[in-house]
């Protein structure tokens, strides 16, 4: 699995547009605090694997309806999410990653609905094949058991080295 798009220090609680601000990349939500710092976050990607030709336009949506339907947070060693779709919206397979500024409540996977998890850490992933799904999320729960692995992720300092730190890690034996 490798990087379709990577967005280091991603802020979902700023004040700025989405790009860069003062060099750490900010999101704000057109149409006020109606949108959830959830939502800004799945956008954000989603935004980025379109641009990038990786993904229909009928991705943002379908993420969206997922994650409300199916949360994706997971209480790993550093909480992360792994938010992802049908395949039916994929064009070139990978993942997009953002590390979080702050930490994004999302839903706790299989949890009991009200329980979320504070998320650093967000792997979306991005698969044509449905069967792929389950291989790749055991190999991603996996990875994230790896605490100084997670951190040096954490760690990147722009998305180049956002993209460069998530190759090694999930290149790396587990």
């Amino acid at each position: 699995m490798l990087p379709n798009a990577a967005i280091a220090g991603l802020d979902v609680t700023g004040s700025g547009k989405v790009g860069e601000a003062g060099g750490a990349n900010e999101v704000v939500s057109p149409g006020g605090e109606d949108r959830s710092a959830v939502e800004r976050v799945l956008r954000t990607l989603a935004a980025r694997l379109l641009a990038s030709g990786a993904v229909t336009a009928g991705f943002e949506a379908a993420v969206l309806e997922r994650e409300r339907r199916y949360p994706t947070g997971l209480p790993t060693v550093i909480p992360a999410a792994i938010p992802h779709t049908d395949p039916e919206h994929v064009i070139e397979p990978g993942i997009a990653v953002a590390t979080l500024r702050e930490p994004v409540d999302f839903g706790e996977m299989g949890g009991s609905g009200d329980a979320t998890v504070p998320v650093r850490l967000v792997v979306m992933l991005v698969l044509r094949e449905a069967h792929a799904q389950l291989d790749a999320l055991q190999h991603l729960i996996q990875a994230l058991q790896d605490e100084a692995a997670v951190r040096t992720v954490l760690d990147a300092t722009d998305d180049a080295d956002l993209e460069r730190r998530v190759r090694q890690w999930l290149q790396a034996p587990s």
